[in-house]
Parts: structure tokens; sequence; C-alpha cells
């Protein structure tokens, strides 16, 4: 428990009281700084801005080699709404997706279209106000900012206090490029509370801050980068739309922060930013240097400053909508144990689905799927938000791809495409997503206009199946056209062993671990799945003829039969004679074989992140002919518990013998990782952006043992401290790693280890030991140090001495070969 001297937490209501005067040797800004955008002449198009101040007349913006911006003066009602048109016309109208919305809180962009109506920008009010407070002064002048693409697309809108608001003429007449004689320092949450040195541009001190996984990052100023000089406002989580005036410098400065990405009181949560957020803080001083008015920007930049990515989730992992054909309200069908429990049959009919002949482009007839009734249209959630969780809109949320995505947010521009995945398998469907797939593409390529003029796309378990074949039949030329490369995370493009069991009696082998399903429902939802075609199409299964197995390998073993990978086509005959509900089994194999015959070795370079330290199922054995029983499993091998990771290297292998450029590789083995779970562990998330972007990582173990001789930051009968240790590379919110508490202890010991695999060359190492402290999030600060680049690299054993703090934290640390 903490005292009331307690110097830093990170939580916005707990923050520096008091910190060791100047930077720690070695520390760096929390983002890298990035340049001013050049201007660009000339003006791409026309945009007008319109508001509650003109009575919605459109008044033409000033475009300034940059952006467009606008003057824009609060009048009585201390607050003023607005939209921006393109080209002066309602019919183009720019517009939050959000009502009421401030570059506070995250919202989308719309338009341009007619569809504005009640969504607004509202300067003046944050968010949710139910006491009237944050109102502006009437005469205040705030200058809004539209930055727009090189193409004129907008691209985020901004708004900050104008300097003819807060500054006289005399100041304003002042040459902006003279230095000030103080220079200011931030210091924040993302950082651990390490101050760092903002960057003055001639206008303003300012500091790339990347928001975290929390959605939200607290700050204050310190001037020369001292704990006794502090700058921060008179209010608890200011933000630039309410109202605050400036405090300091001093040292009275706990509990009153800027926060980025919560708009006044947020008690429901709303208004948090998506992880990876980039925003530009900047600090406006007089000549003397005295703070005159501050702001943040969302900082996007050009778009092709960041690369495209396409994602495709597998089995069971991206939400599918149900919406019933009476019109009324869809919900979400997978997965929503709500739902299930409440309204099974009705859940069960709509995601059921049924054999119908179709007829392909080529006039071959071939079976295909269907819904069975005509009261239900199904279809996949669309966008990120559909795989990031398996339940977007309900209460109890599944995370699936949603740990990668916040990690990597802003280092990428996100997309989903989205597919209803029961009816992969079926000819007919793979047809038609063809064509959409294609569409897709562009569009987002168009959309993005990434530097490349390329997107990459990223599979998962059976998404890589899906992304093979579309790639394998749109065409050479369109590949090489628009896709940069391809990451298959946990591929199942050769199909598992375990599906053959899984298929035949038991649901969810695969997907069970989704989703926590009563018992009771197993073999209702068994013959729901059997249904689909996806459950066929991973089956295991040669891909473009080449065996991932040994030819005399068994999957299946009966007292009368022994069925391998030529025979898992008699075995879904033989399991349909003897087991209800399983006739789609040999109706759709056929079609299943042909889609994979399809395939061809990848035609860009390709990264497959693949596991090896779970055990496998690689064989299973019947006690009778009965094929409906649950069997034994006979054999394991080394995999991510769903797929062998020998079938994965046969496969890849076999394509680097025919000339594509393959790169497998394993997490390490120790790790654990299991199937559904790699495409959101630590080790593809450090692999993923290095590879997208180029660049080598070397891995590093930390082990931190214990500290001696720590501060006691707890009084009277508390106690004494209770401390923990958090390790983490200043400005990569992956790579944080934290011990467990100890209690009442001064010299603790943790022997906690954990490999950091977001490690690059250049990279500090900071340790931060905290007293734990209930209602704050970190807690006391108890000591911090800083491993510089050198000693990470050379590799470091011993003891490191907290700076202007007692005590000593023994840690060791080793570089690991490059990835």
């Amino acid at each position: 428990m903490g005292s009331s001297e307690s110097r830093e937490a990170s939580c916005a209501g707990c923050m520096p009281l008091r910190s060791p005067s100047g930077l720690l040797s070695g520390a760096s800004s929390p983002v890298p700084a990035e340049k001013p955008v050049p201007a660009r002449k000339p003006k791409p198009c026309s945009f007008s801005i319109a508001g509650t101040w003109s009575n919605w007349t459109p008044e033409e913006m000033q475009w300034n080699g940059t952006n467009f911006t606008s003057i824009v003066t609060v009048g009585e009602n201390q607050w003023e709404a607005f939209q921006i048109l393109k080209d002066g016309s309602w019919d183009t109208v720019i517009y939050p997706s959000k009502k009421d919305a401030t570059p506070q809180m995250s919202y989308a962009l719309r338009g341009p279209d007619s569809d504005n109506r009640g969504y607004n920008w509202l300067m003046g009010r944050a968010g949710f106000n139910p006491f009237q407070k944050d109102r502006i002064p009437p005469g205040t002048k705030y200058k809004v900012i539209l930055n727009v693409t090189k193409a004129g697309v907008a691209d985020s809108v901004n708004w900050e206090l104008h300097r003819a608001s807060a500054v006289s003429g005399a100041e304003q007449q002042k040459p902006e490029e003279d230095m000030p004689p103080v220079t200011y320092w931030i210091a924040g949450t993302w950082a651990e509370w390490l101050p760092a040195p903002m960057l003055w541009d001639g206008e303003c001190f300012y500091a790339m801050v990347r928001i975290g996984s929390r959605g939200w990052e607290a700050f204050q100023f310190c001037v020369e980068g001292s704990w006794d000089k502090v700058v921060y406002p008179s209010i608890k989580d200011a933000n630039p739309y309410r109202h605050f005036e400036f405090k300091g410098p001093d040292n009275r400065n706990k509990g009153y922060n800027w926060v980025i990405g919560r708009a006044g009181m947020n008690w429901l949560g709303h208004d948090i930013f998506a992880p990876g957020t980039r925003c530009k803080v900047k600090l406006f001083v007089d000549s003397s240097g005295k703070p005159k008015r501050m702001g943040w920007d969302l900082y996007t930049g050009e778009r092709a400053d960041r690369p495209t990515l396409i994602c495709f989730a597998g089995l069971a992992s991206g939400s599918l909508e149900v919406v019933p054909s009476t019109g009324s309200k869809s919900y979400v069908g997978w997965c929503r144990v709500k739902e299930l429990v409440k309204h099974p049959k009705k859940v069960l009919r709509a995601l059921s689905l049924k054999l119908e002949d179709g007829r392909l482009k080529d006039g071959r007839t071939v079976k295909c799927t269907a819904c069975v009734s005509d009261e239900f249209h199904v279809r996949p959630v669309k966008g990120i938000q559909g795989i990031k969780s398996l339940s977007p809109p309900g209460s109890i949320q599944i995370p699936v791809w949603g740990p990668l995505v916040d990690q990597l947010e802003g280092d990428f521009n996100w997309h989903a495409f989205s597919y209803d995945w029961r009816r992969w398998g079926d000819e007919k469907f793979a047809e038609e997503t063809l064509e959409r797939f294609r569409q897709e593409v562009e569009d987002i390529i168009r959309h993005d206009r990434p530097s490349s003029g390329k997107a990459s796309l990223i599979g998962h378990s059976m998404g890589t199946t899906v992304m093979l074949y579309l790639l394998s039949v749109v065409g050479d030329s369109w590949v090489k056209k628009h896709i940069d490369q391809i990451i298959l995370v946990a591929p199942a493009h050769m199909g598992s062993p375990s599906m053959v069991s899984s298929y035949a009696h038991c649901p969810f082998v695969d997907t069970q671990s989704w989703m926590p399903v009563p018992g009771i429902f197993d073999q209702t939802l068994g013959d729901l799945t059997a249904t689909w075609a996806c459950m066929i199409a991973e089956m295991p299964v040669k891909v473009g003829g080449v065996a991932p197995w040994p030819e005399d390998h068994v999957f299946a073993i009966t007292p009368g039969k022994q069925y391998r990978l030529a025979d898992i086509g008699e075995f879904l005959v033989d399991l349909a004679a003897c087991k209800q509900h399983r006739e789609s089994g040999p109706a759709l194999w056929p079609s299943v074989c042909r889609l994979t015959a399809a395939v061809r070795p990848p035609q860009v370079p390709t990264t497959i992140i693949y596991g090896a330290g779970v055990d496998t199922p690689n064989q299973v054995e019947y006690e009778d002919c009965n094929l409906g029983r649950a069997p034994k499993l006979s054999s394991t091998v080394p995999g991510d518990g769903t797929i062998v990771a020998y079938s994965v290297e046969t496969v890849a292998r076999a394509w680097q013998a025919k000339g594509s450029q393959v790169r497998l590789l394993q997490e390490p083995p120790k790790e654990g990782t299991s199937h559904k779970s790699l495409i959101c562990c630590t080790f593809t998330a450090a692999i993923v952006p290095a590879v997208l972007t180029h660049r080598k990582l070397t891995p590093i173990e930390v082990i931190v043992v214990s500290a001696s001789g720590l501060r006691n930051a707890d009084t009277g009968l508390a106690g004494v401290s209770d401390p923990y240790c958090r390790i983490h590379v200043p400005g990569k919110p992956s790579t944080v790693r934290q011990t467990e508490v100890v209690m009442n202890c001064l010299d603790p010991e943790w022997n906690y280890s954990d490999i950091i695999y977001a490690y690059t060359e250049g990279d500090q190492l900071m340790f931060t030991v905290y007293d734990m402290d209930s209602g704050c999030t970190d807690g006391d600060l108890l000591g911090r140090v800083m491993l510089s680049a050198q000693q990470v690299r050379a590799g470091f054993d011993g003891n490191l001495y907290f700076d202007g703090d007692p005590g000593s934290l023994r840690v060791k640390v080793t570089a690991l070969p490059h990835i």
C-alpha cells in the first residue's frame, strides 16, 4: 500500500508529485520525432466550413500549402457546431461518425455524401456534460484544421486555440523562429513518466505520443526536464476542449494532468482512442518561455506513410450477423453465448446450412451450400471490428485478432476481408468470393494510397487457405501488381488430422476454445457444424499436388480399416453411413479437393509463422467400425495443438524448391502457444511489423532476479513496500513485461524471466520498480534505471543502481540470434 507521498503513477488521477531532476542517461523521446509535413502545392480541391456561428452558411476554408484552415469565433452560447463541405456543396459533406464529435473522441470520417444530418463536430462542450461545464468564453477564437491526402481526400479534423485569442499584438509581431530561453520536456504514462525533451519547430514545442493498449495517455510538462518545475493544468483530466489555466512551474502537480483519449467525465469508458493512434502534442509559449496555450492533433500524416494490411480470419474466428427477413433487428449469432442460451433453436436454425445444386461459370453442376430457411440471412460483420472480437456488440468480448490489432493499429492501415467462413469449401461460394476479393483489394489500395501501391495480406488458420486459393486463381499479373507480400499465421491450408474426429463426433476440437459452450450443447452443435463446408475444407488434403504427410501415414484406424491421405473421401462416406447429419462430407469433398488442387506456390514474398510447442493429434483409433463414436488419441507430434508442424514445413519446402520466396519462422517451442492464440501472441506481434517494414529483430532474454535496499513507500500500519518490476522498451507497448508483486518486502526476489521479441538494434531497455498501490494503475515509484543499447547488445549480468533513489536491481539480459 502506498503513502500520500507517492511520487509516480500512470493512472489519470495518480500522477507524479516529485521525481528525480533531469533525464536518465540515454533516455529518448517516447515516439521518434517526425519532421513537419512538407508543403504541397497546388491546392488539391476546395473545402468550405458551415456552422452555427454563420447559420450554417458555407464559408470557404483557406489552403496554406499543407492543410485547409478556418478561424471560428465562439459566440454567446459558448459552443459552436460545424460540418465541412467539399467544393461548397451540401451533397458532398464531410462529417464525423459520432454526434457532437471532438478530436478527443475516437470516430471515423464519413462522406462526402448527404447523410450528414445531426452528425456535427462540437467545440466548447466535451462529450458527456451533465453539469454544463467546460463552456468556452464568448469571443474565443479557434483555428479549425482539415488535413487531406495528396489526392484531396479528407484525412482528419482538429482545432486549436488561435493565437490571436491569447497573445498581444506585440507578441504576435515577434518572429516565431526565435528559440525561447527555456526548453520543455514531456513526461507521461507511455514511458513510465520518464521525461523526454520536446522539439522546437519555430512555432511551438512538440512531441509525438502513441496511445497504448488502454486507449488513453496522461502527461505533464517539465521545464528543463526538472520535476521541481512542472507545468500542469488547473483541473484534473484536462484537455484542449475544456477550459483550464496553466499552473506552475512548481512541484504541486500531483493528480493534475492532461489526458489524451478520454473526454471529461467518462464513467462508461467512452471516447477511448484506438491503441496505436499517434498524437502530436504542442505547447505554445511566449517570448519569455511562459506557456500560453497547448493542444494536440490526431497525427495520421499521409496514408502512404503506413503500409496497408488486409486480414483473413479463419474458421469460427470472424463474427457472423443474423439478419431476420422480417426486418427486425439483426444480432451476432456467432459467437454469442447469451443468444444461444436464450434462443437455441432460432440460433441453430439460422446458422445451419443445407445442400443444393449450383452451377459454376464454366457450366459444371456442383453441390453447394445455402441457408436452411428464408427467415434469416447470415452475413459476416464487416470491417476490422468483425475479427478483433467474436462478439463486437455483446457485453462478453471474445478476443481473436484484437490483441494484435491493438498493439499495431497505429503502424498500419488495417482492413479485414470478411467472408462467411461456414461456406468455404463450396466451389460456387469460392467463385463468388474471388470476384469480391479482387474488387475490395483494388478499392482499399485506391483509398489508402500506400507508397508501394500495393497491399500486404495476413491470414490465420483457415484464412490462409482462403487467401492462397484466391491468389492462385486471380492471376499472376494481378497479384504482382497489387500484393506486396503475405504472412501466414498457424496456416491450415494442408488441413489438420484433428478434424477427422472433430467432424465425426465433436464440434470444436479446433473451435471450442473460442467460446465457453456448455457440454449439453455438444451433440447439437456437432450436428450444426457438420452442415458447414469449412469442416470438410480442413480435412487433411494435398495442396497443389504436394502431400503434407507421407503417403503411408494413417490418420484413423478401425479394427478392419486404415484411412490414409488418399482415403479421406472414403472415410467421409463411411462416416455418413453410420452417423446422421454427415451427408455434407461426401457431397462436398470433391469440391474441396478441386479447390486445394488449384493452390500454387505464392508469387510474392511469403512468411510463415507456426508453432511446434504443443502435442498435436496426428492419429486416432476407433474401438469398432462405428466412426460416429469418439475415438482415442493414439499418436501426437509437435505442432500448435491443431496444425502439425512438419506438415507446414513439408509444403513450404516444396514451394521453396519451385522458386517461391518462402520464409519459415517457428515460434520457440518453449512458448507453447496454442493454435488460436498464435495470431495474438507476443512472438507474432513482434514478427509482423518487422516483416512488413523489412527490419531484423534481435530478441533478448530478460531475467529480473531481485532488488535490494528499496525505499519504504508505506507508513504507519501499512507495513513496508509491496514491490514489483516492470520492463519495457520505450515507445514499444508490446514489449511491456511485469514481475509478480512481493508483499511487505524491501529486498524482493522475483527470478522472473521472459523473451522480448520486438527488440531491434539501438533500443534501450527500461526497468521500473513500483510499490503496489491500491487505487492506482502503477503505484509509488521506488526506482528506475535504463540499460543502454550497447549494454543490451553486449549482454549484461549484474546490479543496476537507481538514479536518485536508494536500492539496486539485479538483472541478466542476453541477446538472442537475429530473426
